[in-house]
């Protein structure tokens, strides 16, 4: 009975060892793996770019300086799109700054327009105030020099 579980175990390690090679095995060519790192940089999905080129380099470590260049080109490009993104962050905050004080001048111009609206306003009441009282003494001096 013990010697059947120990030859079952048995069986079964040499099953595993055995898809775990074949696994291996299909995972483990360094052509389509530097063919699939290609594609995905191509889509700018560097980091599973990177992933795929040191499968490629464990692979087949002859070819790890090939392998090693592409990842320096792959940081390189990861480098300038940070470049730019810091460069149009910048622009972007500046685009804001000038925005918003654009919009307070075209507030303070409204406010500016309200106030002149408002004194003209004012001004015309009291030019009719002091033109009816005008004609209200004119009026008066009126009735006053016929009765006399």
């Amino acid at each position: 009975m013990k010697k059947n579980k120990l030859i079952g175990a048995f069986y079964v390690c040499c099953l595993l060892c055995l898809a775990l090679n074949v696994c291996t095995a299909q995972e483990c060519n360094y052509k389509t793996l530097m063919a699939q790192a290609k594609d995905l940089a191509a889509h700018n999905n560097y980091a599973d770019a990177i992933n795929k080129l040191n499968s490629a380099k464990a692979c087949d470590p002859t070819k790890s300086t090939e392998v090693d260049e592409l990842i320096q080109k792959l940081f390189d490009k990861i480098k300038k799109q940070k470049q730019k993104a810091i460069k149009d962050e910048r622009a972007a905050v500046k685009a804001r700054i000038i925005v918003q004080t654009m919009l307070k001048n075209l507030q303070d111009q409204e406010n500016k327009t309200k106030i002149a609206e408002e004194n003209s306003r004012q001004s015309e009441e009291k030019r009719k105030r002091a033109e009816n009282e005008k004609n209200t003494m004119a009026d008066k001096q009126g009735r006053i020099k016929r009765t006399d």
